[in-house]
């Protein structure tokens, strides 16, 4: 009896070392975990916006996805991308968020938040830091040559006052044509 009166003794030591051991033990942190990132036109295809940007402005908020990122974009490939971009990301990788440095040049794959229309990117996209000449990044090679982005610039790269100009233009053009088409009709 006394053997199993030991047993008891040294079960409930056990357990109360395991209670003791959980309550002090760090808590669960959850990290980022990926997928393997899709081949750049597959990645086209997902995204929303796709575009070469340069960094000119990081703001760190208070939440988690916090970061708001604002590039001078360069190129596109997709999206509704002006010359200046606002993205957002998490404050840190274990969130997935991408590690942006002002004054560096990125690819961005990017997607828009149903909620509140914002672009975002995540360290799970192909978005990247250009290492070396843009001509010889992978994806930039991959997705072509894309589109220039001027100041004052759509993501088709023409100008809002460039549209109204081309508008005007045809317009006056289709007038002109119908124009004369009548003086020739009524000449006949």
């Amino acid at each position: 009896m006394n053997i199993h009166r030991t047993q008891k003794v040294l079960a409930s030591l056990a357990l109360a070392g395991f209670v003791v051991a959980g309550a002090f033990s760090p808590s669960v942190a959850s990290a980022c975990s990926c997928m393997i990132p899709l081949p750049p036109m597959e990645a086209l295809g997902q995204s929303d916006a796709v575009f070469v940007g340069t960094v000119i402005d990081i703001t760190s908020g208070q939440r988690v996805y916090g970061n708001t990122v604002t590039l001078e974009a360069d190129i596109s490939w997709k999206g509704n991308v002006g010359k200046t971009v606002k993205i957002v990301t998490a404050q840190d990788s274990a969130a997935c968020g991408v590690y942006f440095q002002v004054g560096k040049t990125y690819v961005v794959y990017a997607h828009q938040n149903t909620e509140d229309g914002s672009l975002g990117a995540n360290s799970c996209s192909r978005t990247h830091e250009i290492t070396g000449s843009m001509e010889s990044d992978e994806d930039v090679l991959a997705l072509g040559l894309g589109t220039p982005i001027a100041n004052g610039t759509s993501s088709a790269g023409v100008s809002n006052q460039n549209i109204s100009t081309m508008l005007l233009m045809g317009i006056l053009g289709i007038a002109g044509g119908f124009a004369a088409f009548k003086l020739r009709s009524g000449k006949a």
